[in-house]
């Protein structure tokens, strides 16, 4: 059985990880081409480029990402509030309102029948 203290770990090194290589893969777009998940109606109210604001974007996520392995609480509110902005752009863009819909009833669901098979 596994402890609370190891259930900690597991979270903090996955919520730290993570960010950091997302934050990695905005230089090299292995995983993604991440300015196509800027809605262009964000990306014209940049002053600069797009790669170059998802550039500051990966910053900002390795920062978040050490701040959890090192400061967990701490990093735990950077991340959730990091991760509200990041909804709240792609609902801007548009783009994928039908996963966020899916995933708010499976969440809806969750909450109102916790024994369903969901």
């Amino acid at each position: 059985m596994i402890t609370l203290k190891e259930l900690q770990n597991v979270l903090r090194l996955t919520f730290g990880i993570v960010p950091i290589v997302a934050g990695l893969d905005k230089f090299t777009n292995l995983l993604a081409d991440w300015k196509e998940y800027l809605g262009t109606n964000i990306a014209a109210l940049l002053p600069f480029d797009p790669t170059l604001f998802m550039k500051i974007v990966g910053v900002i996520e390795i920062a978040a990402g050490i701040l959890v392995l090192l400061r967990p609480l701490t990093g735990a509110y950077v991340v959730m509030i990091w991760l509200i902005c990041i909804a709240l752009q792609l609902i801007a863009g548009g783009h994928y309102l039908t996963w966020l819909f899916a995933t708010w009833l499976w969440r809806w669901v969750r909450l109102h029948w916790p024994n369903s098979l969901c």
